[in-house]
């Protein structure tokens, strides 16, 4: 393998701590795309976002290597735990409005899809490593809390520097069902791991977010609730200038009740009269 001159994987645009290497024979055209691990940092950078990976702090530093797969239209790693949670976190930083060349949706959804396989799923237990990678992507989702906290009328909403866009309300509901799955499996282990993420958020107001975001995402990615739940379908508001069928029913009811109104008056009158 050789440094490509071409340094574009075809994804995570605005990801500088990377190395695309290709092979070094024109018969086999293979590519792969070297991405260390460490702290992850990102910044708005004009219409996007500028993200680099320190590892300063580290004292022996882990690489990831994934495959260029242009028939799948993805990034292959390794197998690993971490190499999906860390490919999806990088997938979800580097999110934008528009489908990356290689993968054909946006760095959000391509996140959204890996958490959501069942290779996020293959694991006896989770390290403390992979939990903070989860603790990251779950942090994407805004903090939604209501303000002031003694009353519900407004609510709080902490947005970090990335795009509206990328920061998906179903980060936090695809992050909680892996850790209540690695939660379920400790029941086999004689010692239990602290693997719970603490949600700062009102569950009420996620849930109210992801509804009314819904409609800027494709079905399979609108926010972390369940399209098929009924809570999630919208009500039809009948206006009162709109006939109906039970609306025609009360109409016919009070208009007979008002003519008989009437007619008891009347008769009261003619009474008064006599």
């Amino acid at each position: 393998m050789v440094v490509d001159e071409d340094q574009s994987s075809g994804t995570m645009f605005g990801l500088h701590s990377q190395l695309v290497l290709r092979s070094d024979t024109q018969l086999a055209r293979s590519r792969r795309v070297i991405i260390p691990q460490g702290e992850v940092n990102f910044s708005s950078s004009g219409n996007h976002v500028s993200v680099t990976i320190n590892t300063a702090h580290l004292t022996r530093v882990l690489y990831h290597d994934y495959e260029i797969d242009t028939n799948l239209g993805r990034l292959v790693g390794n197998g690993t735990m971490m190499s999906h949670y860390f490919r999806a976190y990088l997938h979800a930083v580097t999110g934008h409005c528009l489908p990356d060349p290689l993968t054909s949706i946006t760095g959000t959804e391509e996140a959204l899809n890996i958490l959501r396989s069942a290779s996020c799923l293959s694991f006896q237990r989770l390290d403390t490593a992979e939990v903070e990678v989860l603790r990251e992507i779950s942090a994407l989702t805004p903090v939604r809390t209501w303000y002031p906290p003694h009353c519900r009328v407004m609510q709080e909403v902490k947005w970090s520097e990335l795009a509206p866009s990328a920061q998906h309300d179903g980060f936090r509901t695809v992050v909680q069902s892996i850790i209540d799955h690695a939660e379920r499996l400790q029941m086999f282990y004689h010692s239990r791991d602290n693997v719970a993420i603490e949600c700062p958020s009102d569950a009420g107001l996620l849930a109210r977010a992801a509804r009314r975001s819904a409609f800027l995402y494709s079905p399979e990615f609108a926010g972390g609730a369940n399209s098929h739940s009924q809570d999630n379908v919208d009500v039809v508001y009948v206006s009162r200038d709109v006939a109906t069928n039970q609306g025609m029913k009360n109409e016919a009811v009070i208009r007979s009740f008002s003519n008989l109104a009437i007619e008891i008056c009347l008769m009261q009158d003619d009474i008064v009269e006599a």
